[in-house]
């Protein structure tokens, strides 16, 4: 099944067709300025350069963040609006939840959510709150952190083996594998991506005692 996938939630817009989980062809649009990130031309040239037309193309994936949200946003939006035009199905992932795919459990995953604030994902636990709250969540003797603040939880978890993955953000090649099973949504229903924040339902909130 030729799938387009589509990550945005970083500073390096990427997208990558693939046949099914395996990527046929990727392009990163390595951290240009917001007004050069042009990601419809961008996914033109990844199509056409693989010999396809849109019309091809059978779903597309998407990375709905956290991350930057105006980033989140134009992929988001883009997903939703190439699948209507083209009578398609969206899947979605989340860029913690792949983040810690690339990882490897046991896993602190980071994004940045403004504010003095963080979004977190741990053993399977999404939480949002204060850098310091959400690492002190972590029970285990040996974490793998990625995302942001990979440096900082050194500093904050004195007694555990923290291993910096050097993965400061998701990869298609991560998005189309842990999509490739999913149920794709109808963007012509109501169902279609929408971004994650902090008011999903996902996030906890954290505290020193939770």
């Amino acid at each position: 099944m030729l799938t387009l996938a589509v990550e945005t939630s970083t500073a390096a817009f990427a997208v990558a067709l693939g046949d099914g989980p395996r990527p046929i062809v990727d392009t990163v649009l390595e951290r240009a300025a917001p007004r050069d990130r042009n990601l419809p031309e961008l996914v033109a040239n990844l199509v056409a350069g693989a010999g396809h037309a849109f019309a091809d193309l059978e779903r597309i994936a998407v990375d709905v963040g956290p991350g930057n949200l105006t980033a989140v946003r134009t992929g988001v939006a883009y997903a939703n609006g190439l699948a209507f035009a083209l009578g398609i199905g969206v899947v979605t992932a989340d860029s913690l939840e792949l983040m810690a795919e690339q990882a490897g459990p046991p896993a602190l995953c980071l994004r940045n959510a403004g504010g003095g604030n963080v979004y977190g994902r741990l053993d399977g636990r999404y939480l949002h709150g204060r850098l310091a709250e959400v690492a002190g969540q972590v029970r285990t003797a040996e974490i793998a952190v990625a995302g942001d603040f990979r440096a900082e939880i050194d500093r904050l978890l004195p007694g555990v083996l923290v291993k910096d993955t050097g993965i400061a953000g998701p990869d298609t090649a991560t998005l189309l594998r842990l999509t490739a099973g999913r149920t794709p949504l109808d963007p012509t229903r109501e169902r279609a991506a929408a971004p994650l924040t902090e008011t999903s339902p996902l996030f906890e909130t954290s505290r020193p005692d939770a």
